[in-house]
């Protein structure tokens, strides 16, 4: 498990949001993926896949929906984020 997947989940622990594994291992790749519901009541998605989630070389973590509000984000994933970014914005 990434340093960053598992800094969120100890980060939805401390602030009481329940939260679930659905990582999976398939296609000879783990897809590491923590689901929960954010403060706006929206579902979200954050997921770590080594050579395929946007900013994975550097460790980050990927998002659905995008934290951003931004029109160019709207239903899209956004990478490249940190525990701190995504629990700063939906906790």
């Amino acid at each position: 498990m990434t340093y960053e997947m598992v800094k969120l989940r100890k980060m939805l622990d401390k602030a009481g949001i329940r939260w679930y594994d659905d990582s999976v291992y398939q296609f000879g790749t783990h897809f590491q993926r923590t689901k929960f519901t954010n403060k706006f009541g929206e579902s979200c998605s954050v997921i770590f896949i080594e050579g395929m989630s946007y900013g994975w070389q550097g460790g980050f973590l990927e998002c659905m929906p995008a934290l951003s509000r931004d029109p160019d984000y709207d239903d899209e994933v956004q990478g490249w984020l940190t525990a701190d970014e995504i629990a700063a914005e939906w906790l």
